[in-house]
Formats: structure tokens, sequence, C-alpha cells
């Protein structure tokens, strides 16, 4: 499909899709409507830990890893390269400040220095690794979901380097606001006709149209995204674990 396959389900909540597509080891999908929002979150996380000495990558694989937060005031949901380093980082910020403005501002700040620091020692122990992983595409990807004034609000944030190979990695930031729908990770293939995402969708059933959303995604990645579909509901004044494993209660 293209990205306004599902407009004729969608008109009466939003105006438009936009789902970006990014190679990650994740699948997290943020639906937001005019009064609430939904995400919903696979469950798999694949660490590459990298030897600085020889450059050799080892990975580790967790089945069962909780990728819907709240700290503080917020919600938020990371992906990306050292998603822990984005976790902790995102933490911090919700944890420092009140203002989701003061939050924002000390998180992209705090964040554009670890990756620099972080990508760039990767650079050096594998240049070979760095370009297929990191030349052209986003390094990380952060969501902020919460409520103020009565209404639903989205800050995502995409980081990408800006450096040629050979030179010392340099981050730039995108920001969006508000998207109607917000991918985190893998979402390639949501640009894709699916009769039942179109079928729930058109019920109102936004948590069913989100969990085969993901369950696109893992039939097409299935290396990469998997285990348990988390789902959270979001009004003003409320929240909604739809589905939630155990371990992250």
């Amino acid at each position: 499909m293209s990205s306004t396959h599902y407009l004729h389900y969608l008109l009466p909540i939003i105006p438009f899709l936009l789902l970006p597509t990014l190679s990650f080891s994740t699948c997290i999908v943020i639906l937001k409507t005019p009064n609430e929002i939904w995400v919903g979150a696979d469950s798999k996380r694949t660490i590459y830990q990298i030897d600085l000495n020889t450059g050799n990558v080892v990975e580790t694989v967790n089945n069962e890893y909780c990728k819907i937060h709240k700290v503080g005031y917020f919600y938020f949901a990371v992906a990306g390269f050292d998603d822990e380093g984005n976790f902790n980082l995102a933490t911090e910020s919700c944890l420092k400040y009140k203002s989701i403005t003061e939050t924002i501002h000390y998180y992209q700040k705090m964040m554009v220095n670890h990756f620099e620091d972080i990508v760039e020692k990767y650079r050096v122990a594998n240049r070979t690794r760095y370009i297929d992983r990191f030349v052209g595409s986003a390094i990380g990807q952060t969501a902020f979901f919460y409520f103020e004034n009565n209404e639903p609000k989205i800050i995502s944030l995409e980081f990408l380097t800006t450096n040629n190979p050979n030179e010392k990695v340099k981050v730039r930031l995108n920001r969006f606001n508000n998207e109607p729908i917000t991918v985190l990770g893998y979402g390639d293939h949501l640009n894709e006709p699916n009769p039942k995402v179109e079928s729930f969708l058109k019920q109102g059933d936004n948590a069913n149209a989100i969990r085969a959303m993901i369950q696109t995604e893992i039939i097409h990645h299935p290396n990469e995204i998997g285990g348990a579909i988390d789902i959270l509901f979001l009004g003003n004044k409320n929240e909604t674990w739809i589905a939630r494993k155990k371990n992250c209660k």
C-alpha cells in the first residue's frame, strides 16, 4: 500500500499517515486519535557487543524485553543502537524535569553527545560493520507520549549520522510532532494492503489493528522481531494495559 492506503478507515480519526522505515531490531507502533493514544510493541531485543580490540561482534537475544515505559510524568519508547543507554538517558530526563520542553531539550542534547561518543568507538573498531549499519540510516529513535491540556501528544526523535565513513562521527536530529501513526523500528511492510488491519480499523478496534501491524512485521523479520506483543491504551486520565508481560509489571 501507499502511505494513504488506510485513509478510508482513518479519515474520521486522523488526517494522514506517516510510516517511516527504520532497520532496527524492534517494532513499536503508536497510534494517536483526537482523544486517545494506543501503543504496541514486540518483545525481542538483540544486543550487539563489540570487542574494541578485535572488532568482533557477539549477538545476544532476549525475547521478553519490555519496550513501553513510564517515568515521572511521561511515557516513552526507544529503538536503535545502544537502546539501554537510550533508555537510561530518557529515564534520567523524565526524572529530572516536569516540563516536557525541558525534558526533551535535556534528553536530545545528552543523546546526541552519547551517540557521537559510542558510535565513534564502533566506527573505529569495525569500519565495515559501521558502514553497513549506520551509513545512510538512522541510528536511534525515541518517542515520548503524554497528555497536555486534555489532548494526546507524541514527540518522536530520530538520530542520524552526517559524517563520511572516514570522518569522526557527527549526529543530527530530526523531530516529529503529533504524527497520527509513529513507528519505531521495522515498518517497511506496513505500506502494503492488509485486510486484517483494515477490518480492525474500520471497526475502531485499535488494539487489534496495532497487534496485526506488528505481527505483519514479525512474519517478514522473524530474526529481528518477535515475542509477546504488549499493548497499552492511554486516555486523558487513565491507562489500561490490553496485553502486558508479567515481567513488565
